[in-house]
């Protein structure tokens, strides 16, 4: 239930494509999110993005994936791993709970369960609202 655009300041980002109740599941992940399991592999996908487009895109485009990913362990205290969402949600900008900044509206854990690679709404978020 969410749409790509233009977030001012923040570059890109994602809003709603339609009203989302609290609680309701607004991102699962799919077969878009790669995980690697040690750095040596990340590197070498960050290398290669470069080494194939390095003559049609900017210096910048092959780091864009460092904005995009994140390290987690797959089970509970398990080696962690990177991972790199290959699809809009990687566009998604970071809700904070600081003065002057917009808080979450979504959380990777639904009430009384554990983290898992989904993003449930924490509260009600109106259509065209930035999704955090």
């Amino acid at each position: 239930p969410m749409i790509s655009f233009q977030a001012g300041d923040k570059g890109r980002g994602v809003k709603a494509s339609r009203d989302i109740e609290m609680g309701e599941l607004v991102y699962e992940a799919t077969n878009n999110t790669v995980v690697f399991s040690d750095g040596h592999t990340w590197r070498k996908f960050l290398f290669a993005i470069h080494e194939k487009y390095r003559d049609d895109v900017d210096s910048f485009t092959p780091c864009e994936p460092l904005m995009w990913a994140w390290v987690q362990a797959l089970e509970e205290e398990g080696p962690l791993h990177i991972f790199v969402d290959l699809d809009h949600s990687s566009l998604m900008n970071t809700g904070k709970y600081e003065e002057g900044q917009e808080p979450p509206n979504v959380s990777c854990v639904k009430e009384g369960g554990n983290c898992v690679m989904a993003l449930y709404a924490t509260a009600d978020i109106k259509e065209g609202e930035e999704i955090l």
